[in-house]
């Protein structure tokens, strides 16, 4: 590993470290005073973070702990799902195990995260039903705007089972947005 990548590397320890104290901390605070979109947004964009800068290191496990997170995260933020107890327990077991991969010397690589994966799973399992009643078109995207733009293209069907086929495994979506936007 060459001195660039060292110091990508510290400073995406230390910058992780220090969102998931402030996610712990938010998610406490879910729990005990309900929802607030300024701090699910907050915790969002730690995750969103996190997961982010990770691309380039491809530490499997976080990038595969904090993708699941941040969906559950994306799903309250956008008001498909509520912050119940179960899901800030899901969250907080996510939270547990990256607080423990990154202090290990492979950073989580030999961590087994299958109870976090299964709990977040779990509550994301749980809230298809919601998330597909929202969506006319069906996909599971937690984006109305998106899905209305999916149902007028031709063969849309195709689109969306190969989308929700993804998503049920794991798999990332990227989306691009092109044009002015007005």
């Amino acid at each position: 590993m060459g001195e660039e990548d060292k110091e990508i590397l510290e400073e995406f320890i230390l910058e992780s470290k220090q969102n998931i104290v402030e996610v712990e901390h938010d998610l406490l605070a879910l729990e005990e005073d309900g929802a607030d979109s300024e701090i699910i947004n907050k915790m969002f964009r730690a995750i969103h973070s996190m997961k982010g800068s990770n691309g380039y290191l491809n530490l499997k496990n976080i990038l595969s702990l904090s993708h699941l997170g941040e969906t559950l995260l994306d799903q309250i933020r956008t008001g498909a799902r509520d912050a119940d107890p179960d899901t800030v327990d899901a969250l907080l077991s996510m939270v547990d195990a990256l607080s423990e991969m990154l202090s290990m010397t492979d950073l989580g690589e030999s961590y087994d995260i299958t109870e976090a994966v299964e709990k977040l799973n779990s509550i994301l399992s749980a809230g298809q039903d919601k998330a597909e009643e929202s969506h006319t078109c069906g996909c599971q995207l937690g984006n109305t705007e998106l899905c209305q733009v999916l149902k007028s293209l031709p063969k849309t069907t195709d689109i969306i089972s190969k989308i929700n086929d993804g998503i049920k495994s794991n798999l990332f979506l990227y989306i691009v947005c092109t044009g002015s936007g007005s």
